[in-house]
């Protein structure tokens, strides 16, 4: 097929076809489209070699995807995909199982691998957007518009239609490598590794105590939610990646009421949640990245036993500092940086900002900044969340690994969400005793986020339902 040429094939057979000769290539880019359930694969769509197809997926949906896998693996092609974490999560309802992870990555890093550190700079040269739109804004209005799949014939673009496609989606591309900012492999590694991972989480989601939503109002509990089965009484929430500066998780769960989270109970009878909670997270995770050694557990108590102050107070005003408050006590702060000796670090961080107006994380994402006021109140807080955000992140991915390993044992304890820097579990009641006790040396174990200065030990709580958790 002439590279010039963009075909939408309706025929299965041209299709399969089509797939064969994916043998003979080394990488491709997919574009899968389905329901929000993810359970009706409408259309399966190629890039290979510049060349690109479509096609839209009968009810035998579970023999297109194994066939993509199948290929997939055998030839350990590289793989791209607009949504990496969406296209796991497709593969996941469908009950297809995916050995090979290292294959999959975000169509983003397609351009990353070509362009490396040049690719920003190539974005901003050929295309002149400064803006960045939402990543799923932009490819769901350009997919929404640009291909339909009901009772089409085949259909062949023109020269001047090709330019004009091929230039949107390089922006939506760029777009998005833009926003990433990815400057180092091990980033990258666990962006698709916990692109999996959160997808098995999103697809495991949460038991609801009917009695309890009864008694709060479905109302007032949906909008947290991303799906709600109420004949099971389960509920599913997502986690989307870097719609945030500094690559922070967002999603609607993270803002989920205490008041109502007596709905979340373990889905087995007799079964436990299970929290992480890492003692003064972010305090500590701003003690590593200036070099400040520190092996007990809580700097807060720490600190009120070198002064006059009681944790409480310290702990407030570090918050309200790393928030970019105004409203300090200015002599609980200088205090607290005099215990641990780091004004002078604080301050080089800032002046380095200052003057360049942006900052980038040991895991190498550049965050900029339009004012100098906007430096003094974020530098720091970026610099704490985008590291915590890696912390986290690997760490959930590894446990939902661990649990999901047939030779493990542990099926039926899974991962269900995380809050920021807290980690949920729904525990089988056969695995509470081992899970409790080993939890620590899995995560103490995981070579990639020990560093030399501090020790993340999280504080372990049970609960028969989140709001126990939350005591």
């Amino acid at each position: 097929m002439d590279s010039n040429i963009i075909e939408i094939y309706s025929s299965k057979e041209i299709a399969l076809e089509k797939l064969n000769d994916i043998y003979n290539k080394d990488s491709i880019i997919i574009v899968l489209k389905s329901d929000q359930y993810l359970e009706n694969v409408i259309s399966i769509g190629f890039c290979i070699n510049k060349e690109f197809f479509h096609f839209p997926v009968d009810d035998n949906k579970e023999f297109w995807l194994q066939k993509i896998i199948d290929i997939i693996e055998q030839k350990e092609l590289k793989v791209y995909s607009y949504d990496i974490k969406y296209l796991f999560s497709v593969f996941l309802k469908n009950n297809i199982n995916i050995e090979r992870i290292d294959l999959f990555k975000d169509v983003s890093f397609y351009l990353y691998d070509m362009f490396g550190n040049n690719t920003p700079l190539f974005y901003e040269n050929i295309f002149n957007i400064t803006d960045v739109e939402p990543i799923e804004t932009s490819y769901m209005k350009h997919y929404d518009s640009q291909f339909k799949f009901d009772n089409f014939p085949n259909q062949v673009l023109t020269e001047k239609e090709l330019d004009e496609q091929i230039r949107t989606e390089l922006k939506i591309i760029f777009r998005l490598i833009n926003s990433f900012k990815f400057r180092k492999a091990d980033y990258i590694d666990l962006y698709n590794l916990a692109s999996y991972y959160y997808a098995h989480i999103e697809n495991t989601g949460f038991k609801i105590d009917h009695k309890a939503i009864d008694k709060h109002g479905y109302s007032n509990i949906s909008k947290y939610f991303s799906d709600y089965n109420e004949g099971e009484h389960f509920a599913k929430a997502k986690w989307n990646f870097d719609r945030t500066s500094t690559g922070r998780l967002s999603s609607k769960f993270h803002n989920f009421p205490k008041k109502y989270s007596d709905i979340i109970v373990p889905r087995h009878t007799d079964g436990v949640l299970m929290g992480l909670d890492f003692t003064a997270f972010e305090f500590k995770t701003l003690l590593a990245y200036l070099e400040v050694k520190f092996e007990e557990d809580d700097p807060y108590e720490y600190i009120a036993s070198q002064t006059r102050y009681n944790r409480s107070a310290i702990k407030n005003t570090m918050i309200k500092y790393i928030y970019g408050s105004s409203e300090i006590d200015y002599f609980v702060l200088k205090k607290l940086k005099e215990v641990f000796d780091i004004d002078k670090k604080l301050n080089l961080l800032i002046i380095n900002a200052r003057k360049t107006k942006s900052i980038t994380t040991p895991h190498g994402r550049i965050i900029k900044y339009k004012e100098e006021s906007e430096v003094n109140r974020k530098a720091v807080n970026n610099i704490i969340q985008n590291m915590a955000t890696y912390y986290i992140t690997y760490v959930t991915s590894i446990i939902t690994n661990i649990l999901k390993k047939e030779e493990n044992g542990l099926q039926g304890s899974n991962v269900i969400a995380t809050v920021y820097d807290e980690i949920i579990l729904d525990i089988h009641p056969e695995h509470i005793d081992f899970i409790k006790a080993n939890i620590i040396k899995w995560i103490d174990s995981i070579d990639k986020i020990k560093n030399p200065y501090v020790k993340f030990i999280p504080k372990i709580t049970i609960g028969k339902n989140l709001a126990e958790l939350k005591k």
